[in-house]
């Protein structure tokens, strides 16, 4: 996962919010991280959900690890984000962290009962 590549335009984007209003500092390079760390979970968990055999041209985790490993991976990866945010001691941004995860995750449910013809 971590030679995956990529832009990493969230960070950027968190690096230029810190910058646009005043300032950047340490705490907001490690947000940017969070921020990454939370998308490459997201992904992981994706990849599994939608069986998928390849990322960027490369094997998918669930494809070289299998699925249980992979979720665990994806769950691994999402609580260091929240244990780096939580040094932060920052709770507004947490908040925002947890709200938008329950948002996504729902999304994700009502996409997959829509799918599957069951109700969410």
């Amino acid at each position: 996962m971590q030679s995956g590549g990529g832009k990493r335009l969230r960070p950027i984007l968190v690096l230029l919010c810190g910058k646009l209003v005043g300032h950047t500092t340490d705490a907001s390079i490690r947000m940017g991280a969070v921020v990454e760390m939370i998308h490459t979970a997201t992904l992981v968990h994706d990849d599994v959900i939608d069986v998928a055999k390849s990322r960027r041209g490369r094997p998918s985790p669930n494809v070289i690890w299998g699925n249980h490993t992979s979720v665990l991976a994806g769950d691994w990866l999402y609580m260091q984000a929240f244990q780096v945010a939580l040094r932060e001691r920052n709770f507004h941004v947490l908040d925002l962290l947890i709200g938008l995860t329950q948002m996504m995750v729902r999304g994700r449910v009502v996409a997959n009962s829509s799918a599957s013809g069951a109700p969410p």
